[in-house]
């Protein structure tokens, strides 16, 4: 998954909501400036949301989680991943 935005509004590093996605970590891939990502790996069958924010949006991190109302809609990124057997 990435993310755009300018150097001055980066996105903050992708979290899932549950462990049905695990993040992995990716050396393969260079960011181009004023790009975010983030890559998972699905665990087991089940649903997660996967949630980033940026600033002016200073929510603080709860149990590994981005509050999904705390900031403006132009300030989070949520999406719904379901995994399947």
């Amino acid at each position: 998954m990435f993310l755009h935005s300018t150097e001055s509004d980066l996105w903050l590093p992708p979290l899932a909501s549950t462990s049905v996605l695990k993040p992995v970590p990716n050396g393969e891939a260079s960011l181009v400036e004023g790009a975010t990502a983030g890559w998972f790996d699905a665990s087991r069958p089940g649903r997660a949301l996967v949630t980033s924010i940026r600033p002016p949006c200073h929510a603080a991190v709860s149990a590994g989680q981005y509050p999904q109302r705390s900031c403006a809609p132009a300030d989070r990124f949520t999406v719904t991943i379901i995994v399947t057997s």
